[in-house]
């Protein structure tokens, strides 16, 4: 249930909340796999056979996370590549979660029922009750006329006061 939690959670919220949520975990995470490549940065490979600095492991993190690998920078040791694939797992991971919440919720109806300022009860030629009321849904959009009907019978208690009974 944690993924499904985990996505029912982000889709509480706005969008633009949710993308900032992915904007920093995006950050978080390739500064994390870069951490991890800088602890030996002689495990990966550059352009000028020199070894990595700290931009290289992220910059190799972050080609390895969004599956752009320009060829520049590579795994040396067998660590490297370890992590290098699990950037790369993550990094699909993220992709299809992302997908998945931003389409849901550009594909979730969001109701827009506004109640206009017109109301009003009335008796019919029946003498019944009826309350009527116009609700606006998505705003210029359409418009839905609600009529309801009720009887109402008063009752003389014991103690004098007056019980109103009905049904919609």
């Amino acid at each position: 249930y944690a993924v499904s939690d985990f996505i029912g959670w982000l889709m509480a919220r706005s969008l633009w909340k949710v993308l900032i949520i992915f904007f920093l975990s995006f950050v978080v995470i390739i500064g994390f796999f870069g951490l991890l490549l800088f602890v030996d940065p002689s495990g990966i490979s550059t352009p000028t056979n020199k070894e990595a600095n700290s931009l290289d492991c992220c910059w190799l993190s972050l080609q390895t996370f969004t599956t752009i690998g320009y060829g520049g920078l590579s795994p040396q040791k067998k660590w490297a590549h370890f992590i290098v694939s699990a950037d790369a797992f993550v990094g699909q991971l993220y992709v299809a979660v992302l997908t998945t919440v931003f389409l849901a919720h550009l594909m979730t109806p969001h109701p827009h029922w506004k109640v206009s300022d017109v109301i009003c009860v009335h008796q019919d030629s029946k003498g019944r009750l009826v309350i009527e009321a116009r609700f606006l849904i998505a705003p210029g959009k359409s418009y839905f006329d609600v009529e309801c009907s009720m009887q109402a019978d008063l009752n003389d208690t014991p103690s004098g006061q007056d019980v109103s009974s009905g049904t919609i």
